[in-house]
């Protein structure tokens, strides 16, 4: 859901006759697809997303980032940076800026880079007003 529009969902859309593989990202509001949408690119399966900000979206795919801009005609990609996804472990969770991914490693989407690695790895909870991360 975007932050502050209730009404408003961005949506990694996979199709099953394709073997369960991302056909695009795209947003919805009331139920109705936005005509742009960011297309698939060379891996298939789920691209997680997240909401950076009302008008930021982060996806990720294996061993790439993608910044999405969210606009009244839909999903515009607007940066995508090899080397920040650990490999095929595309899970994250984007806080404060960062990109949290579920095998322990964090992203600075803006520089971009990669901050470091947790040794721990999972399903993850980051507390931003006490400045933890929990694994």
């Amino acid at each position: 859901m975007r932050p502050g529009h209730p009404e408003t969902l961005a949506v990694s859309r996979s199709a099953f006759y394709l073997g369960g593989n991302n056909v695009d990202v795209a947003i919805y509001d009331n139920g109705l697809r936005r005509p742009r949408t960011v297309p698939t690119a060379e891996f298939g399966g789920v691209y997680p997303i997240e909401f950076a900000s009302a008008d930021i979206l982060y996806s990720a795919y294996p061993f790439t980032f993608r910044t999405i801009a969210v606009n009244p005609e839909g999903a515009e990609l607007v940066n995508q940076q090899l080397q920040l996804v650990p490999g095929y472990a595309a899970g994250f969770k984007a806080a404060d800026g960062l990109a949290y991914f579920l095998n322990g490693r964090v992203v600075d989407p803006l520089k971009p880079a990669v901050l470091g690695s947790f040794p721990v790895g999972g399903w993850l909870f980051v507390d931003s007003t006490n400045n933890h991360v929990y694994f």
